[in-house]
């Protein structure tokens, strides 16, 4: 499975045969449906999955609807004025509070944020702390823009899950080695998640 790939993160060897040793995933997303769109159909599909495989998530997210996910979940919502802030801004905000929320990490084995430049930021500096390793998954094309900042805040992120070639070259271009990132379609891979 992918936390076996996760560099800082270890089990212990056990027998193939057994069911795997369940994994207390925390994961970060902004958005969750019933908002249309394909990253967060991914985010609700693969928590459905992990949840039945006996997986514990934790998902935080700031818009949606959790009750279908049948996991233990947050919303977290911006304070006013923040509230309506969104882009850049709003995920940056949005994440920096999502990860200090009291206790998050300390029932956490494995962080799994969504997103990009300030979901990697955030998530990468706390579990850190905690010593805790970070898979970001980047659903779509990286600003330019962002690249020399983006660097640093990929730096601190153990694995990547690439959406497609274009992500996967954007990520090579920020400085992140091909060893750390896996690429695949949007789609769940079923057979990948079981193992």
């Amino acid at each position: 499975g992918l936390a076996e790939h996760t560099p800082g993160f270890s089990r212990e060897e056990s027998d193939p045969s057994e069911t795997p040793m369940a994994l207390r995933i925390l994961r970060l997303a902004e958005r969750i449906p019933p908002l249309a769109g394909g990253k967060e159909i991914h985010v609700a599909e693969l928590t459905r999955v992990q949840v039945e495989l006996g997986h514990k998530v934790n998902l935080l997210y700031r818009v949606g609807d959790s009750h279908a996910l049948n996991c233990f979940s947050r919303q977290i919502a911006l304070p006013p004025p923040f509230t309506g802030l969104s882009g850049l801004k709003g995920t940056a905000f949005f994440a920096r509070k999502a990860m200090r929320s009291t206790g998050v990490l300390k029932y956490a084995d494995i962080v799994h944020a969504h997103g990009d430049l300030a979901e990697a930021w955030f998530s990468a500096h706390y579990a850190q702390r905690a010593s805790i390793p970070v898979v970001l998954t980047v659903h779509g094309q990286l600003n330019p823009r962002f690249r020399k900042i983006s660097r640093r805040a990929f730096a601190k992120v153990d694995a990547f899950i690439a959406l497609g070639d274009t992500v996967c070259q954007d990520l090579l271009d920020c400085g992140v080695h091909s060893e750390r990132i896996t690429t695949m379609s949007s789609g769940l891979n079923m057979d990948m998640l079981r193992s």
